[in-house]
């Protein structure tokens, strides 16, 4: 979208494309469904995919529910992903822009791959 285009939305529609693009803060698959599922590997978490059966890595410590799950938990989330292809996520350019010029956000997902913060991730 153009700076143009932004112009002329009313803050209503401003609003609803901002929580639209915010929706794809943790990335999207490749096919561009918003994940459903969402799996800890220790302090690593993926977002999944589960049509496409595809992961990705958003980053490390990012949930803290890591901290009470048992080695069994891990086990299963890694037996459901190992039937999965692990991606990159894919964030729509509108989405990315909107967050970065409009809501001062970069993506976990963008971010942790530009700065480093996936470095737990396998």
């Amino acid at each position: 979208m153009s700076d143009a285009t932004n112009a002329v939305l009313s803050e209503e529609e401003q609003q609803i494309l901002d929580s639209e693009a915010a929706r794809y803060h943790f990335g999207a698959c490749i096919c561009g469904r918003l994940p459903d599922l969402r799996a800890n590997l220790g302090s690593d978490n993926y977002m999944a995919c589960s049509v496409c059966q595809t992961f990705w890595c958003v980053g490390s410590n990012l949930f803290s529910d890591w901290r009470v799950e048992t080695e069994e938990i891990w086990a299963r989330n890694r037996a459901m992903l190992a039937g999965y292809t692990e991606i990159e996520s894919t964030i729509p350019d509108w989405a990315l822009q909107r967050m970065k010029n409009f809501r001062g956000v970069i993506p976990f997902s963008v971010s942790a791959r530009n700065v480093g913060n996936t470095e737990g991730c396998q």
